[in-house]
């Protein structure tokens, strides 16, 4: 009996709170169920037995770029937009080029007064005679360099031929005379000396048509050397190696 009269006030607890959940639910389950019942409003349709004639509008005509205005015609508003200081610079340019010009042309010359042509006359005519006075003393330092070589030229000249007379008189000297040697006859040698007068070399370049005579001019040349030369080197040098001298050789020079 105690047991039951101490587990009472828990029973009427659990079961009151047992009626409230399924009070509830019941409420739940009532709403969810009358929201799926109720009907979706109906829609309205209406049947066409032809489409209705509609009018389009007129297409708008394709917008069209206005060309490019030429540089030319470009407003002068834009010229004036450069900034001042590039004018500046280009003022302070110009000025600077125009002096550089102007320094560079030359001053223009003064006419000369005529006291000024007259000295500048004078001055040309002094300085025509300074160098007709120098040709000449040039023209005649050369005459007398000319004059001078002449004179050598001749002093040479005269100093080998007597030079070749006497080797021709000392060869002559050697000849032994052969019988029947016509007078005309004639006999040319090419002869060749060293410095010491000796003979070098000896050709015969035209006989005299008698070989005896040829024969005996050729003898007397080897017995006549040394043969005398000139004692200046000048008229020396026309007689030695690699010099040819030509001697002519005939009775009628031994007469």
């Amino acid at each position: 009996m105690s047991t039951l009269a101490y587990q009472e006030p828990y029973r009427f607890s659990a079961g009151l709170m047992t009626l409230v959940i399924h009070a509830l639910f019941f409420a739940l389950l009532y709403l969810g169920v009358n929201w799926q019942v109720q009907q979706p409003q109906g829609m309205e349709v209406e049947i066409w037995s032809e489409l209705p004639e509609t009018s389009i509008p007129p297409a708008a005509p394709p917008s069209v770029m206005p060309p490019p205005a030429p540089e030319h015609a470009k407003p002068k508003a834009a010229e004036q937009s450069a900034p001042p200081a590039k004018a500046d610079i280009e003022l302070k340019d110009k000025k600077k080029k125009t002096e550089v010009e102007k320094a560079a042309k030359p001053e223009a010359k003064k006419k000369p007064t005529r006291a000024e042509q007259k000295r500048m006359q004078e001055d040309i005519l002094a300085m025509d005679q300074q160098a007709e006075a120098v040709t000449t003393q040039e023209l005649t330092a050369n005459q007398a360099k000319a004059a001078q070589a002449a004179k050598a030229n001749a002093a040479i000249t005269s100093e080998v031929e007597k030079y070749r007379a006497l080797i021709s008189s000392k060869i002559r000297s050697k000849i032994v005379m052969p019988p029947d040697v016509p007078d005309n006859a004639l006999a040319i040698f090419d002869i060749t000396l060293l410095v010491d007068g000796s003979v070098l070399d000896k050709k015969l370049i035209k006989s005299s048509g008698n070989a005896q005579y040829d024969d005996e001019v050729e003898r007397a040349i080897l017995k006549a050397q040394p043969l005398p030369l000139p004692k200046s080197d000048a008229a020396r040098e026309r007689f030695i190696n690699p010099n040819h001298l030509k001697f002519k050789f005939s009775p009628q020079d031994g007469e």
